[in-house]
């Protein structure tokens, strides 16, 4: 059965999503919209879904049809964003770990759009949105990563996670903020950050004395111990 739908879809001239191309390339036009909307005036200003229509250049039915709500315009433009970023992602993770997070470092400067959709789906309270869709595969590398001496025993890994996450995420929300009133160009704070950031991850490696959690606290308030969790990105 799944061959024959396979030819249908082909035949139809659909792709594997189910969707026919001409239907994507119109909703990857409404996503972008919405992203250069909010990045030129601001969310104070608001995004509706008619304002991201117009930019387009789409029908403003169509929009309300594929989208319904501004929270799923942005969730999906979201996924569709990171879904690249994801694929490389995987493709690096045999990298060691100090190279693995400097890599994904990078790929968050150069996408900023992503940890900037994310901090808007938080503050809209969306209740459906995933902020870390991959984490049980980022906690399963960094569980190898103490298997293989690159990572003291005992660490607290959903919780060194998070606090890499966190560094990540807030650098990339305001770097061109921290830029501005630092009065330097983003691309010399972007190299300086880089080389903080590559000397706190060499602090966490099994070469430096790092706490695991102590007793009674840490791994199992965060959802998960270390040696059994669930869901991101690297």
């Amino acid at each position: 059965m799944s061959d024959e739908n396979g030819d249908n879809r082909a035949s139809s001239g659909r792709g594997a999503d189910g969707k026919h191309p001409r239907r994507r390339q119109t909703e990857m036009a409404l996503e972008c919209a919405a992203v250069s909307l909010l990045k030129e005036e601001g969310v104070l200003a608001g995004l509706n879904l008619r304002s991201a229509a117009d930019r387009a250049n789409v029908n403003r039915g169509i929009v309300y049809h594929y989208y319904g709500s501004r929270q799923e315009l942005l969730r999906r433009a979201l996924k569709s964003f990171r879904a690249s970023m994801l694929d490389d992602i995987h493709q690096h993770g045999d990298l060691p770990f100090i190279e693995r997070r400097l890599h994904f470092f990078a790929e968050v400067l150069a996408e900023p759009d992503i940890v900037y959709l994310a901090a808007l789906l938080v503050a809209d309270r969306d209740t459906e949105f995933t902020l870390m869709p991959d984490l049980e595969s980022t906690i399963a590398r960094l569980q190898r990563d103490v298997r293989e001496g690159e990572l003291p025993k005992g660490a607290d890994l959903p919780a060194l996670h998070m606090t890499i996450l966190s560094c990540i995420y807030g650098y990339s929300l305001f770097r061109a903020k921290m830029a501005q009133e630092l009065e330097v160009p983003l691309d010399e704070l972007d190299r300086r950050v880089t080389r903080v950031y590559h000397r706190v991850l060499d602090a966490l490696t099994a070469r430096s004395r790092y706490p695991g959690p102590s007793s009674g606290e840490a791994a199992a308030d965060l959802r998960s111990t270390p040696s059994s969790s669930s869901a991101d990105s690297e």
